[in-house]
């Protein structure tokens, strides 16, 4: 294994694990009204996010603390290669227990004064510890420390009910978009969790001013954001003109609000934004496109063409498209009724930065190639550089399209399904993902799905995370998981999970 895979393969399980859990249409655990998160605008209503923006701002003698508790057992089984093998379902290719669902956030909100409020939420999960090594060689040490990630943190206040500020770290949330958000991408430091694509998306440290303007429902955001620092001395080293900064219009015309927005960052593509969402009876539509600018740092992007140098070979050359604006858009309709306790979701996206027919495979072949040099001109590529570029869903693919629905108290019972199909249209590979839910009694659900993949062998999701022990080694050091007759192919999965006293708070 070449230096240059780890961070590939990396990418590549975690952007293709199948979600195996029920789908689940409402905010996250904690919640958006719970944490101040205003700028949800998925669903249009008679009032926008900026009605009332003092109403968050109400004074309160004592702190309220919130947070959620989740605790999950599951178990699951995996077939590989399911097509071109005789199959046995009482001979899984592999097995797990999965404990990973247990998990606790714990946060409050403050309101000493009727003008200012201030908002905090930490989390963790199983098992609980991480472990950092410090030093290297003979002076490498590793110490178990508390897993906890600081989610948020921050401040609302306002100057003569006119200007609304935010300052600390906080979600930030753009895009109209369901599963997929472009515009989201722009500030969101985590990827969209596809079991749960409403859930908040980790934010930067950021300040945001509202200014609604008087006698309309329109506003005007302007924000300025710091890159984000994975410790104190990277933190450090950031200089002020590091500082992005964005605007954004709202205007609501009707039960239709239309956004505009940009952003600039000094190494990073500037970007243009547009979105709008509208809805009649039971239907929301929603829409957004980006304009990535011509980048002021170097963009490798791979291309099929046979290359050879002094170090190697290679059928795969890289670009520099620096000097390109790139394009994206995602569209899609979400229809609900809750008479029948029934919501569908339907959407499109076209990724101007993917790849529309190279696969993950190639990509990372194209790196293998150059893990000891690369040719004269080619702009410098590393593995970690693609992951950061592909790092979310949608990304790796030009094309995505994908289809939701979900049926909750089922003919007024204690019974959830929902179904779930997600395909990268470029390389052809996807998966569908049907689900139960039954409320066993209060505070026990049992939970079953199942997940089954296509894909000619090395696409996205033909079987990504299987697609890693198929080399021997990662970065020099045997890889535990090498598995000599790995074969890249469709896979199907069962999971059976127990969600035990589940609760927000």
């Amino acid at each position: 294994m070449k230096p240059t895979l780890l961070a590939a393969i990396v990418l590549m399980a975690g952007l293709g694990v199948m979600p195996l859990g029920a789908q689940d249409v409402q905010q996250s655990s904690s919640g958006d009204d719970v944490f101040n998160n205003a700028e949800t605008t998925t669903q249009t209503t008679d009032q926008t996010q900026n009605a009332s923006p003092r109403d968050t701002l109400l004074q309160e003698a004592v702190p309220r603390l919130t947070g959620s508790f989740t605790s999950k057992l599951g178990f699951s089984w995996n077939w590989a290669n399911i097509y071109d093998t005789a199959f046995n379902v009482l001979s899984p290719t592999s097995s797990a227990l999965d404990e990973e669902g247990t998990g606790a956030s714990i946060g409050f909100v403050a309101r000493p004064d009727t003008d200012i409020s201030v908002t905090a939420e930490m989390r963790t999960n199983y098992p609980f510890v991480q472990q950092i090594t410090t030093g290297s060689g003979l002076t490498a040490a590793t110490y178990t420390v508390p897993d906890v990630t600081l989610w948020s943190l921050y401040s609302k206040f306002t100057w003569n009910d006119a200007l609304f500020f935010t300052f600390g770290k906080q979600p930030i949330k753009w895009g109209t978009g369901y599963f997929f958000s472009p515009a989201d991408d722009v500030f969101a430091q985590t990827a969209v969790d596809v079991t749960n694509p409403t859930a908040d998306r980790e934010g930067p440290l950021a300040l945001k001013i509202q200014y609604p303007i008087p006698g309309t429902m329109h506003n005007l955001y302007f924000y300025a954001s710091l890159p984000n620092a994975a410790n104190a001395t990277a933190a450090a080293g950031v200089n002020p003109e590091d500082i992005a900064i964005a605007g954004k219009a709202e205007f609501l015309i009707g039960n239709t609000e239309l956004a505009a927005a940009g952003y600039y960052q000094r190494s990073q593509r500037p970007q243009l934004i547009l979105m709008g969402t509208t809805g009649t009876n039971n239907f929301n539509f929603f829409a957004e496109g980006l304009a990535a600018l011509p980048s002021p740092v170097a963009d490798p992007f791979v291309k099929t063409g046979s290359v050879t140098w002094a170090g190697g070979t290679s059928a795969y050359t890289i670009v520099d498209r620096a000097a390109d604006t790139l394009y994206s858009g995602t569209g899609g309709v979400m229809y609900s009724n809750s008479d029948w306790n029934f919501t569908c979701v339907a959407q499109y996206l076209y990724n101007g930065a993917g790849y529309s027919s190279l696969t993950i495979s190639n990509i990372i072949t194209a790196l293998e190639n150059r893990a000891l040099g690369q040719p004269a001109g080619e702009p410098a590529v590393s593995s970690s550089a693609l992951v950061t570029d592909f790092s979310g869903l949608g990304k790796i693919g030009q094309q995505y399209g994908v289809l939701f629905a979900s049926w909750t108290s089922l003919f007024d019972t204690k019974v959830d399904a929902s179904i779930l199909t997600l395909a990268n249209l470029s390389d052809g590979s996807g998966f569908v993902n049907p689900t139960i839910t039954i409320t066993a009694f209060t505070y026990v659900k049992i939970s079953t799905g199942l997940s089954l993949s296509w894909g000619a062998s090395g696409t996205e999701y033909a079987d990504p995370t299987g697609f890693a022990s198929s080399f021997a080694t990662i970065n020099g050091q045997p890889n535990p998981n090498y598995n000599p007759n790995y074969v890249s192919a469709p896979t199907m999965a069962f999971t059976l999970s127990v969600s035990f006293g589940t609760v927000s708070f």
